[in-house]
């Protein structure tokens, strides 16, 4: 980037963005382990609809959170940044409203992989992630 300022509001966008992610990251910890239990059941409607559920969760909290970081920039920056006069702020608030955008798909990636997770499957997540 070469210009300090830059690096230290994307760095802050990073962190800030980061840690609204594992706000809301105790859903997919909690759908693995639900359906690991259906899914021993053999009872497949109910894999399906647990793993409806965990996504429908997912949108639900992941919309406002999207809604307040979109909106909202300064505040949640303020959170690492001690006065609104940082001159970083600005490189900052640039970024973290792109990053934003991606809460909702993040989250959806996440939950992805705690699914296959539960249903036994940690090589189809490794091969996503490696294309």
């Amino acid at each position: 980037m070469n210009n300090a300022l830059a690096v230290a509001g994307q760095t802050t966008a990073n962190q800030v963005f980061n840690s609204t992610s594992w706000l809301v990251s105790v859903l997919p910890s909690v759908t693995a382990t639900l359906l690991s239990a259906v899914y021993a059941t053999g009872n497949r409607q109910k894999v399906k609809e647990t793993v409806r559920q965990s996504y429908f969760l997912s949108a639900l909290t992941g919309v406002p959170f999207t809604l307040y970081l979109l909106s909202k920039p300064d505040r949640a920056l303020k959170s690492v940044f001690k006065s609104s006069t940082t001159p970083a702020l600005e490189y900052a608030k640039a970024y973290f409203l792109i990053g934003s955008l991606a809460f909702i798909p993040n989250n959806i990636s996440v939950l992805g992989y705690s699914v296959f997770r539960g249903a036994l499957d940690t090589v189809t997540p490794l091969w996503i992630s490696m294309f």
